[in-house]
Formats: structure tokens, sequence, C-alpha cells
């Protein structure tokens, strides 16, 4: 008998594919779609369509940037993707990520190592956004790590 420990996230996964499968063979067998095998359940899922797309979590970021200041922003991305039913949390933040971090370059040319007229590189802004989402995500226990294929800052 084998054990794997997963987290809540890809227990949830992992229960989704085995509702389908009758004939269980193995861990990667439940990973295997189309002849490719995938990392984790939650990509099979996905290559399977069995999850739905981000589609309420898009109108929500999109309804929110426009509105909030982008503390609450980041904020709620970290609460989005704590609920572990992204389907694609790199495709809400490359989508989002200019609105997330629309303040960071003011704040950036506000630090010592950047002159007033100086242009921030986008890398540097879009780095600092992300390592201010690891620090709300570790706040809260987690971080940006545990959401493969995140970006790391």
């Amino acid at each position: 008998m084998y054990f794997i420990s997963l987290s809540k996230g890809e227990q949830f996964f992992l229960q989704l594919l085995l509702t389908i499968f009758e004939d269980r063979k193995n861990w990667e067998h439940l990973r295997t779609w189309n002849d490719q095998v995938f990392v984790t359940f939650k990509e099979a899922c996905i290559a399977r369509g069995l999850l739905e797309d981000d589609h309420e979590w898009r109108i929500c970021l999109e309804k929110v940037i426009a509105m909030q200041p982008r503390v609450a922003c980041h904020q709620l991305l970290v609460v989005i993707l704590l609920t572990d039913k992204v389907a694609e949390p790199y495709v809400l933040w490359d989508q989002f990520k200019a609105g997330l971090c629309d303040n960071v370059k003011h704040k950036l040319c506000h630090m010592s190592h950047y002159q007033a007229d100086q242009e921030v590189p986008e890398d540097d802004v879009y780095n600092y956004g992300l390592w201010d989402l690891n620090r709300i995500l570790v706040e809260m226990g987690r971080s940006l790590a545990k959401f493969s294929p995140m970006p790391l800052p």
C-alpha cells in the first residue's frame, strides 16, 4: 500500500479524477490524458475538462481592480488562491498583473535605489508585486511556491 501526502487542493482534484475512473491502475494512470502524463492531478483535471474555467474569478478581479485600492486587490487574489479552486492561478496573475501592480512603480521610485527620473523596469514592478502577494500569503500560512507554475519573486 502506498501513501502520498497531498495538499487539500490536490486531494480535491484526486477525488474528482477518481469519480470518473473505473479502472484505477496507478497514480500515473490517473494523471494521464491523451498519452500525456501530467505532473499534478489538477493539471490532469484541467486537461480532461473536469474543471470549470476561472471565468468567475476573472469577473471578480476585473470589478475589484476598477474600484478598489491595489492593496485590497492583492488581498482578494490571496483569498481566491486560498480557495484551492483556481484552475490556472498563473493565468489569473498574468492577465491582471498590470492592474494589480499599477501602484508599484510609484512605490519603487520612492525607494532609495531608484532615482526619481529613472524608468523602473516592468520586470522589477511585477517582481515586487509578486513579492507583496507572497508576503500576504505567508502571513496566511501559504506561499506562491504552493501554486505552481506561479512565478516566484
